[in-house]
This record gives C-alpha cells, sequence and structure tokens, in this order.
C-alpha cells in the first residue's frame, strides 16, 4: 500500500480536472464565468461574495486549490476560443420560422448533449494509477462536484432525454421536405371474340408516372407530374404513345392557412426539448446538491471521530488518575464506578461515530461513482472543515427574484404555456370551414412513337382546371370540443404556474430563515462551547484537590462533548443550509461555476 505522494496528486487532480473539464464542456456541462442577462448579474454578486470552495481547506489546500482554479479558468479560456464558432444554442421557436436545416450546424446541435468519445476514458488512466499504487484519492469539493456529474449513472441516462426529444423536431420538419415518386407498370390485357367467327385481341402497354410534390410553411401545396404511356395492339399497323405533364397547386384560404398552424408541430416539438433541457438542468442542480450534502456529512462525520477520540482519551486518563486515588486512598471505591460509565460511554460513540462515517462516505461514493473495479473501497481523503464561514446569504426578496427567473420548474411551466398557446392557435383554426383554392395544369402529346409524342406536347392544346373546394361539417361538435379543451388546459397551466411561483417564494424563504438560523448557532455553539471548556477545566482542578467528584467531572467531560459536537454540527449545518438556499432559488450551478443548458430565463 504506498500512498500517494503530494506532486502526484497535484498532477493527478490537474489531470483529472483538464479531462473532465473537457469531456463536460461537449457534453454541455462546462466551467464559465460569464453568463448573460439576469445570469450575469448574478454571477457578479457571487464574485464579489466569493465562492464556498475557495475556503475549505487547511492553509496549504487554500494554495493548492487556488491554483487549481487559475488552471481550470486557464484551461477553459483555451478551450472557449478554439469552439466558440461551434458552440451552437437551441434557438427559440418565436425568433424563426425557417425549416431549413443546415447539417453543420446540426450536427453541433447534436453535440450540445452528445457524449465525448473521451468519456469512457476520462478517469480511466488516472483511475488505473491510482488503484495500481493502492493509495488513498484526496478529493476536493469542487473535484467531488465533476466527479458526480461525469460519472452518476442516473444522470448519463437522464442525459439522453434531451437527444431523443430533439428528434421529435427533424420529424416534424420532415413534413415539408420534397417528396418523390416514381411508378413503372407493364401489362397485358386481352379480349375473346364477341361473335361467332371473330377472332379476339390483345394488347401490350407500358406506363411510367413520376411525380414531386412539396408542402410549405404557408399550407401551400405544390406538386408536378410527368406521365409517358405506350400500348401496343396486336395487329395495328402503329403503336401508341401517350405523354403527359401536370402542375397542381393547392392553397388553403381558411383552415390550414399561414406558418402559425403549419409550423406549430415544429415549434411545439422544439419546446419539449428545452423543457427536456430544463429537466435535465433540475436534476444536475440535483445531483449538485446531494454530493455537497454527502460531503459535508462526511467531513462531519469524520470530525465527529476525531471529537470522540479526544474524548475517550480524557475519559480514559480520567480513569487512571481515578485508579491510582484509589490506590493511595484519597477517594472510596464508589468513584470508580462513574469513571467507567463515562469511558463505556465514550466508547459507545466513537463506534456510532465511526459506523456513521463509513455510512457517509457509502453515500458519497455512490455519487461519486469512481471508474474503477470495486468503488465501493475505493479509499477518499477528504480536508478539514473551515474553522469560519466565509460566504453569507443575499437578502431575501434577492433570492426569491433569482428564484422566480432562474428554478428550472418555473421555466418548465413557462413553456408548457407557451406549448398551450400555440395549440390554441390550431384548435382555433379547426374552428374555420375547409375552404382551398386549387389550379391544375396540363399538357399532353399523342403519336405513334416516343419523340413525336413530345412534339406533340408543342401544340396549342392544354388543360386547365381552378375553382374552390369547401368542406364544413354541420355543427362541427369535434373542433369545439377540441378547442374548449386547449382553451381550458391553457387556463390550468397559467393557475398552475401562479401556485408554483407561490410555493417556490415559500420555499426560498424558509431557506432563506434555515440558513440564518445555522449561521446565528454557529457563534452561539462557539460561546456554549468554550463555556463548557472553563467548567471543565474548574471541575479538574477542584477534582484534583479533592472538592469534586469523578461523577461531577465525567459530567463536565460529557457536556463538553456535546458542545464540541454540536458546534461542529451547526458549522456543517450553515453550510448545507447556503446550498439548500441556492438550489431552491435556482443558482446553485452558476455559484459553482457550471454553465449547463437552460441557464437563460424564460420570457413570458
Amino acid at each position: 500500500m504506498k500512498a500517494l505522494t503530494h506532486q502526484t496528486l497535484k498532477n493527478s487532480s490537474f489531470r483529472i480536472s483538464a479531462t473532465l473539464l473537457t469531456a463536460l464542456l461537449l457534453t454541455g456541462f462546462h466551467c464559465t464565468s460569464a453568463t448573460p442577462s439576469r445570469a450575469a448579474a448574478l454571477n457578479r454578486t457571487i464574485t464579489a461574495n466569493s465562492s464556498l470552495t475557495a475556503n475549505r481547506n487547511s492553509s496549504e489546500a487554500e494554495d493548492e486549490s487556488g491554483s487549481y482554479s487559475e488552471r481550470t479558468r486557464t484551461l477553459f479560456n483555451s478551450i472557449m476560443s478554439s469552439s466558440a464558432k461551434n458552440d451552437t444554442v437551441i434557438s427559440d421557436s418565436s425568433k424563426s420560422d425557417s425549416t431549413k436545416t443546415d447539417s453543420s450546424k446540426t450536427d453541433s446541435n447534436r453535440n450540445l448533449f452528445r457524449l465525448s468519445a473521451l468519456e469512457p476514458a476520462v478517469f480511466e488512466n488516472v483511475a488505473a494509477e491510482e488503484a495500481a499504487k493502492n493509495g488513498p484519492i484526496e478529493v476536493t469539493l469542487s473535484e467531488a462536484i465533476m466527479m458526480a456529474l461525469e460519472n452518476n449513472r442516473e444522470l448519463k441516462v437522464r442525459r439522453f432525454t434531451p437527444r431523443i426529444r430533439k428528434t421529435a423536431e427533424e420529424s416534424a420538419v420532415s413534413k415539408f421536405d420534397i417528396n418523390q415518386s416514381v411508378n413503372l407498370s407493364l401489362g397485358r390485357s386481352s379480349r375473346s371474340a364477341t361473335t361467332a367467327g371473330g377472332s379476339g385481341s390483345a394488347s401490350d402497354s407500358v406506363s411510367l408516372d413520376s411525380s414531386i410534390s412539396r408542402l410549405y410553411e404557408s399550407g401551400t401545396r405544390i406538386e408536378g407530374s410527368f406521365s409517358e404511356t405506350f400500348s401496343s395492339p396486336d395487329g395495328a399497323a402503329a403503336d401508341d404513345w401517350r405523354t403527359g405533364l401536370n402542375l397542381s397547386l393547392l392553397s388553403p384560404l381558411r383552415r390550414g392557412k399561414g406558418q402559425d398552424v403549419n409550423l406549430a408541430a415544429v415549434r411545439q416539438a422544439r419546446l419539449d426539448t428545452r423543457i427536456s433541457i430544463h429537466e435535465l438542468r433540475g436534476y444536475t442542480e440535483s445531483i449538485v446538491s446531494q454530493t455537497e450534502s454527502a460531503y459535508w456529512d462526511c467531513l462531519l462525520s469524520k470530525r465527529q471521530i476525531k471529537i470522540y477520540t479526544e474524548s475517550l482519551s480524557l475519559a480514559e486518563q480520567q480513569l487512571k488518575e481515578t485508579e491510582e486515588k484509589i490506590r493511595v486512598g484519597q477517594i472510596a471505591n464508589t468513584e470508580l464506578a462513574a469513571v467507567q460509565a463515562e469511558l463505556a460511554l465514550r466508547r459507545e460513540g466513537l463506534i456510532n461515530a465511526r459506523s456513521g462515517y463509513e455510512n457517509a462516505m457509502l453515500k458519497l461514493r455512490k455519487l461519486l461513482n469512481p471508474p474503477v473495479a470495486n468503488p465501493w473501497t475505493v479509499e477518499l481523503t477528504l480536508p478539514e472543515i473551515p474553522s469560519r464561514p466565509e460566504t453569507d446569504a443575499e437578502d431575501v426578496e434577492s433570492h426569491v427574484g433569482t428564484a422566480l427567473q432562474m428554478r428550472p420548474e418555473i421555466n418548465q411551466a413557462l413553456l408548457s404555456i407557451q406549448k398551450n398557446d400555440i395549440e390554441l392557435i390550431v384548435t382555433r383554426n379547426g374552428l374555420l370551414p375547409k375552404l382551398d383554392f386549387f389550379i391544375n395544369l396540363g399538357r399532353s402529346g399523342y403519336a405513334d412513337s416516343f419523340g413525336d409524342s413530345f412534339q406533340d406536347m408543342d401544340g396549342d392544346g392544354y388543360d386547365v382546371q381552378t375553382g374552390l373546394k369547401w368542406e364544413m361539417p354541420r355543427n362541427n361538435r369535434a373542433a369545439r370540443a377540441t378547442n374548449l379543451r386547449a382553451t381550458l388546459n391553457r387556463e390550468l397551466a397559467a393557475e398552475s404556474l401562479e401556485n408554483l411561483r407561490q410555493t417556490i417564494q415559500v420555499d426560498v424563504r424558509s431557506a432563506w430563515i434555515e440558513t440564518n438560523r445555522a449561521k446565528s448557532q454557529i457563534s452561539a455553539t462557539a460561546a456554549t462551547r468554550r463555556s463548557q471548556e472553563e467548567k471543565y477545566r474548574a471541575e479538574t482542578e477542584k477534582y484534583k484537590v479533592g472538592l469534586s467528584t469523578s461523577y461531577l467531572v465525567g459530567q463536565a467531560q460529557r457536556d463538553l462533548l456535546s458542545s464540541q459536537i454540536a458546534e461542529v454540527q451547526a458549522m456543517v449545518n450553515y453550510y448545507k443550509s447556503l446550498v439548500a438556499l441556492y438550489r431552491a432559488d435556482g443558482s446553485l450551478l452558476l455559484r459553482r461555476g457550471i454553465n449547463a443548458p437552460g441557464s437563460e430565463p424564460v420570457q413570458q
């Protein structure tokens, strides 16, 4: 079992971070310091208040974390400068009615969700190196978050949803594709004689029909067709050739007219893709939140083990002193029972603390999912809990305002309302009668040879047919019911949005209250711990001169232990409450420097 050297860990951390950053960038999850609109203002506020992760280690770890962040920032800038031209964002359907798809842009859009070819090997080489050395892996909070985003199995599954939803866009646009058809047929007809002594007749025929048509966004359909028919009756002096050329146009004047109706399915498919992106963003926030909470739980359990170990040492020292006093006759044997009871309690607490640490580490390993043969046995080394928090929550109204724009649930609800608005356009159009204008143009040529049939088309003869076609169901009950259903769904979505906004405000305000409570508890528990230390010191001094008992000393030890546990618990609770607050207002990913799709608020 060889432990990794400091330099090896440092280099390994950088290789992990650099490779991860590249993969996350290609999958739509990358680090950045620039976000538009309100996200940019929020990012400036976050920068002014500084990040939690910069203050989470000891002085040496802080220096290393700072250099790590600088390297990450430099690497990201170089990647962005070379890939900015290929970065494509899914456009809002209201910004463009065009259905033409550029192949390069389509590929770039797909890259937003496509896992990089490097993905399976992101940690492969480093993990193999670490496994070969069988040493512990030092993991900072920022590295834990990146590992979770890259390796979490549930997140990998959910990344497929936007890609699958995006295929519906192609299906919706496909109805505007050019449609071509060709039909070739061979035939022979035979007729028996109808009179006595007569002879039957037979004829061979060949027919070729081809057509090309397209539906346009306005609802107009244009079709052109070409036909060539050849027949050769038995006994005839010459063959019969017929060549035909036709052009038809069908344009709706009422129902089905306009881009708003004909592009409805395309726009709804795009909205479905955007909804799935916000769903993915919400789950990503959940993964980051769970990872941070599990990380802090591990640090808390680690500190509790240390506190219980120190308390156990004090109890053992107290037992030795008591036994010595009993041996020399300074105190009675009855004093020994209280000391032994306290010692047993300390051992019990230490056992529970170690078990809690193993359970907390188990949850963290599940979230990180290290890509090794047996991730459940990977030893993770975590830094110490910072002595004091450096980040404070802003005022509650600022968090509420951020939540009403950034929460994925809000953006999903707004996009659903946009879908309902499009559906209303379609159903209202369905109430109109079907009135279509049509025109058919055709020319035909007849001859006894193929070439002559073409020349015959140069004549003055032609076919023209034009008119209007009207259709309307009596009472039109199906269309009325569909429109009423769409109207009610739109009203339901609007009411649901207002209810969601109210619920989110309650969540944010409750999280803000809890954050302030947890912060106040830090100073309160620290004061309690200092008082308990003084109380224990005084009780110990009195015991040495025979003015106290083993029971009172043990009670003072127990109170000191409780105050120490409460103090570190308050510190961790504050950090976890900040995570809960940032998740409640939808800013967690931005505050952690993670730029994922869906960062732009949906405009109402």
